[in-house]
């Protein structure tokens, strides 16, 4: 079409020249403007390349040299990009494979359970590994038709037991304790590690300066990408630190908390151990809901470190810290 406006706008101003020489000849206008339509598209065609006609079943390619100018849009089109085919078990394995290069202590994003808990033994072998389920109503099936799925595991240090009629506390008794919180991928996927969170609670009047805590995770995870109310470590898809802000929904990527969407008001407890987690969760309810989950948030994975921020001195003595690693696209 773009080809046909050109040869007729060719046309018209050469009906303009050629009509003023046929009404010198008196020749009718109109013929002459038609006449000059056709000699214009004739030579129009002349300058093209032959080329033999595509099949017309055959789409439109997209030329491969040109660039994206949205930063974004260069990871989107990589595995868990905003565009394409999501979140079929064919594509999570695909975005699987590829979000490993991220973990706390050992366990990656993208493993499986077997392989996560593998990880949590070489870790440190004892551990408590406790799984908890939650109800899935599938949108898609009958209404009603809850099917109880594996969406946590949390592995935690086994304390002390004040009474023997309830579970063991996970601290021990110089307060500390060490709780790891996995969340697992829900169906129609395979169940793959999409977040991790781990609460360490130092020894009583052990506190850890605020400095040697930054340093050790600048060590494993790189320079901060921001530090605002949290540390923050964003990479794209690739692995590649992400030093740009985040804009519109992107900045919604952030987590609000360590342990949001977990169904627990903070990280568990050994109280939470001795039962199922009460959320009822809707597939269809899930991205909607959680802007951390949204497609805007699918190129990147990310890192914070809780309370560890802007506000926070250096030499502040840490009695606690939280260190939470996601993939959204898995998520």
């Amino acid at each position: 079409m773009n080809a046909f406006s050109r040869v007729l706008t060719v046309a018209i101003a050469a009906a303009w020249v050629f009509g003023a020489q046929a009404t010198a000849q008196s020749k009718n206008p109109i013929q002459a403007a038609k006449d000059a339509y056709k000699k214009a598209r004739e030579e129009q065609q002349a300058k093209k390349p032959q080329q033999p006609p595509a099949a017309p079943s055959t789409p439109p390619q997209t030329a491969q040299t040109s660039q994206p100018s949205n930063p974004a849009s260069t990871s989107a089109a990589q595995p868990g990009g905003a565009s394409g085919d999501c979140c079929s078990p064919g594509a999570l394995k695909t975005i699987a494979s590829s979000a490993g290069f991220l973990d706390i202590v050992g366990i990656k994003l993208g493993m499986t359970p077997e392989q996560a808990f593998a990880a949590v033994k070489a870790f440190n072998g004892q551990l408590k590994i406790d799984i908890v389920n939650a109800r899935m109503e599938d949108p898609s099936g009958p209404l009603g038709n809850f099917t109880r799925v594996p969406q946590y595991a949390v592995a935690h240090t086994v304390g002390l037991r004040p009474n023997p009629n309830f579970p063991a506390l996970f601290a021990g008794a110089d307060g500390s304790s060490d709780v790891i919180v996995i969340e697992f991928t829900i169906p129609p996927s395979p169940p793959l590690v999409g977040k991790i969170v781990r609460e360490v609670t130092f020894p009583q009047r052990q506190p850890v300066v605020a400095s040697n805590l930054l340093d050790a995770l600048r060590k494993k995870y790189g320079q901060e990408s921001s530090q605002g109310n949290y540390s923050t470590w964003v990479f794209d898809s690739a692995g590649k630190p992400v030093s740009r802000p985040l804009r519109g929904p992107e900045a919604l990527c952030l987590p609000g908390q360590p342990f949001g969407g977990f169904g627990w008001p903070g990280m568990p407890n050994h109280n939470d151990m001795d039962r199922d987690t009460p959320t009822q969760l809707n597939v269809a309810q899930l991205e909607s809901d959680d802007p951390e989950r949204s497609a805007a948030c699918r190129p990147f994975a990310i890192v914070q470190a809780y309370p560890l921020g802007q506000g926070t001195p250096p030499i502040q003595q840490m009695g606690v810290m939280t260190v939470t690693v996601q993939s959204p696209a898995l998520l």
